[in-house]
């Protein structure tokens, strides 16, 4: 008996380490950037040991206008770089936050959709209304030795909201697989509104569709980010459903439960709204 038991809490206790290790890999914990109401990735379950600084010359923030200025529903590239000789592995977060207000502020797009993602805050803390840029587990890889950079851009709000500050926190690890050992560096970046601000042009939204490419289904979604897919068939019979899927995943089409030379009708929701849309099989 005690060593049924012995085996099982190592098999619960493995599995809890693989799985905290992918989840952070695959983007940062929801409202952790330090703003305020939040807390740092420091914290138990995250990572419970990571040294904090606030200060330094790891992080590196670039916005578009010189004057670091917004206008309303203007448009500007962000990027965020960390540098750290020696490391192989990185990861970050950023909010937009209304300095008055505490709200969030603007609207995220992303540019690197297989890099970076977007994700919602943490409703343990009353924070739902946020929306945070985070790294996937392709945005943890170096864009050269001891750095990496993400870039994306963001839409002002649609009116003046006085001063807004782009609090951004950056992970170098130690690539251990684990919660433990990380050096985080947590910075931010103050904005103004002017009416004269240089936006950048606001890009064409591309509209996630399905593309059939022989016998598979390619997802298409370079703008927005997934968040499910459902097939029909032509008597509105549910045929297939995903809630894990990004851009540029396949479907085979032996996985739909239907017929060949069949017209289906599909469903794609994602972070920016929903799609409907046709294919033939």
């Amino acid at each position: 008996m005690i060593k049924k038991i012995t085996i099982s809490l190592f098999v619960s206790l493995s599995g809890f380490i693989f799985i905290n290790a992918l989840n952070k890999t695959s983007g940062g914990h929801p409202s952790s950037t330090g703003a305020p109401g939040e807390l740092s990735c420091n914290r138990a379950g995250c990572h419970s040991d990571a040294s904090l600084h606030y200060t330094g010359s790891v992080n590196s923030f670039t916005y578009s206008d010189p004057a670091n200025t917004y206008s309303a529903n203007g448009s500007y590239n962000l990027s965020i770089e960390a540098n750290f000789v020696g490391i192989e592995k990185f990861g970050f977060e950023i909010v937009a936050i209304d300095s008055s207000t505490q709200q969030n502020a603007g609207t995220w797009w992303l540019t690197e959709p297989l890099r970076t993602h977007i994700i919602d805050g943490d409703g343990n803390f009353n924070l739902f209304d946020r929306k945070y840029i985070t790294h996937t587990a392709d945005g943890t890889v170096p864009t050269s030795a001891g750095k990496n950079k993400w870039t994306f851009r963001w839409q002002a709000p649609s009116e003046n909201k006085g001063t807004i500050i782009f609090y951004y926190v950056t992970n170098s690890t130690n690539k251990n697989d684990a919660s433990t050992g990380d050096q985080l560096y947590l910075s931010n970046y103050k904005i103004r509104y002017s009416a004269n601000s240089a936006s950048v042009k606001t890009p064409e939204i591309l509209k996630p569709s399905l593309k059939i490419n022989g016998n598979s289904i390619t997802v298409s979604s370079e703008q927005q980010t997934i968040q499910s897919l459902k097939i029909y068939n032509l008597e509105s019979k549910l045929v297939y459903q995903n809630n894990a899927l990004k851009n540029g995943d396949t479907i085979d089409k032996e996985e739909l439960n239907t017929l060949g030379n069949s017209i289906l009708v599909y469903q794609l929701v994602t972070d920016k709204g929903s799609y409907r849309g046709k294919v033939r099989i």
